[in-house]
C-alpha cells in the first residue's frame, strides 16, 4: 500500500472521522447536519472535516460549498492500493511459448492458474496453445481426466474443453479426448525425434549412437 493510501487509512480510524465518513456516503450534508446524525461537538466535525479532506476522502460540492460530500473514487483508489497484488504467472506456464505468446499469458495467469478466459479471440487461442500441451500426443483421455486436468487451471473447465474441441486442439469420440493439434511439446529435447527421451535418434532410449 502507498504512503498516501496509508494516511487515508489512518484518517478512517479515528471513530469521529468513520463517523462523518459513513454520514457523506449516505448522502451529502452541511457542517450543522453532520453534527445532529452523528451527534458530535461542531469542533469535532470540523476537525474531522479537515482531516478528511487532507487525505482527499471528502470535499466541498462544488456547486454548493457548504455542503460536503464523499470521494467515491479516492475509496476505490485506496482499496486497489490495499489489495495484494496478484501472485505473477508460474515460469512453467511460458515453456514451449514464444515471448509474444508469454505476454500474453502473463496477463491472464496467477501462478498455474488461469484467472479468466480470455474474450480476445488472439488472445484466448495462445491460452487453449498451451492448455494443449498439458495433453500428451497419441495418448487418450477420458472425460473424467480432462475434466480435471483443465480444472486444475480454471473452475470453468466445460467452456475450455468445448474451446479446445472447437479450435482443433482436441477430438472426441465414444466418450474418449486425444490431441488433434497445436504445436509438438518440445520438453524432450530438439534432437528427440524418434521420441525415446534420449536425444540420439535410435529408438533405444540409452543415449547412444
Amino acid at each position: 500500500m502507498d504512503e498516501d493510501a496509508q494516511r487515508a487509512v489512518v484518517a478512517l480510524l479515528d471513530p469521529v472521522r468513520l463517523a462523518v465518513a459513513g454520514a457523506l456516503a449516505v448522502r451529502p450534508h452541511t457542517i450543522d447536519q453532520l453534527c445532529d446524525v452523528i451527534t458530535a461537538e461542531r469542533r469535532k466535525v470540523l476537525e474531522a472535516l479537515a482531516e478528511l479532506r487532507s487525505v482527499a476522502l471528502c470535499r466541498p460540492r462544488v456547486d454548493d460549498p457548504a455542503v460536503f460530500e464523499l470521494v467515491p473514487t479516492r475509496l476505490a483508489e485506496i482499496a486497489a492500493a490495499a489489495s495484494p497484488a496478484p501472485p505473477a504467472m508460474d515460469r512453467s506456464i511460458g515453456y514451449g511459448m514464444t515471448e509474444e505468446e508469454r505476454d500474453v499469458l502473463g496477463r491472464y495467469f496467477s501462478g498455474r492458474t488461469l484467472r479468466e478466459v480470455p474474450v480476445n479471440r488472439a488472445s484466448r487461442r495462445v491460452v487453449l496453445e498451451r492448455l494443449a500441451l498439458e495433453f500428451e500426443i497419441g495418448e487418450s483421455y477420458t472425460e473424467r481426466q480432462v475434466v480435471d486436468l483443465l480444472r486444475s487451471f480454471h473452475p470453468d473447465h466445460a467452456a475450455l474443453r468445448r474451446y479446445l474441441v472447437d479450435g482443433e486442439f482436441l477430438d472426441r469420440s465414444d466418450g474418449r479426448y486425444w490431441r488433434a493439434g497445436g504445436r509438438v511439446d518440445l520438453d524432450r529435447g530438439a534432437d528427440d525425434v524418434d521420441g525415446d527421451g534420449d536425444g540420439d535418434g535410435d529408438g533405444d532410449g540409452d543415449g547412444s549412437p
